[in-house]
């Protein structure tokens, strides 16, 4: 450990140097200090290292519930990293054992609802918050999110979501009102707009309107 930190005394762009050094100070039980070390690794990142393997180690040393909290406690907080790693959460979600989902989609809500009450202005925290809970099954507190999201930034994906929380609930008469105001809204060859469409369709189809 000693000699990796004289190295990156002198060239701390090592990020090659870092993830050894965090290494080290994981197997001897230091998990927070080779949290610091890959944190500093993904600051000085270049060529030498692919950031998967850091960001799966930072995700599975911030796994227990008291060392996020200890992460949303640091002052001042680093929101770009605190971003960062709720995106990674929602990432592995996605494409992990789909058993696994759930704790990861928890700990990137835990993350995202911090970041909205750091940046209360932003339209898209709010917008990823309500994803994460409609994947949580939580669809009335999806939709408040998104109703805020709307209200910052009246983008029509923002209301889209808003929509998929009430088709969620059965609610598909309110839903398709909403999808049908925001369909000529939508940009053309836009995923969004496709998303609109299969909605309405399903949303129809649901009500017995199968034309």
């Amino acid at each position: 450990e000693r000699l990796l930190i004289n190295v990156l005394a002198k060239n701390p762009a090592r990020s090659d140097a870092w993830v050894k050094l965090a290494n080290l100070q994981v197997i001897r039980g230091d998990t927070l200090s080779g949290a610091r070390s890959l944190r500093s690794a993904l600051q000085n990142q270049n060529e030498r290292v692919n950031p998967m393997p850091i960001w799966r180690q930072l995700a599975s040393i911030y796994g227990p519930k008291t060392r996020i909290d200890a992460l949303l406690a640091e002052t001042p907080a680093d929101t770009r990293f605190l971003e960062q790693l709720g995106e990674f959460y929602r990432q592995l979600a996605r494409i992990d054992d789909p058993k696994k989902a759930v704790p990861l989609l928890e700990r990137a809500l835990l993350l995202f609802n911090h970041l909205t009450q750091a940046s209360p202005g932003r339209a898209d925290l709010f917008a990823k918050q309500g994803e994460l809970f409609l994947n949580l099954n939580r669809p009335i507190d999806a939709r408040n999110a998104f109703v805020l999201a709307a209200k910052l930034d009246n983008r029509p994906e923002y209301h889209l979501g808003r929509a998929h929380s009430l088709l969620f609930e059965q609610l598909y008469y309110p839903a398709i009102k909403i999808l049908e105001s925001i369909k000529p809204k939508m940009a053309v060859n836009s995923e969004f707009l496709d998303k609109t469409i299969l909605s309405l369709g399903n949303a129809y189809a649901a009500t017995g309107k199968n034309e």
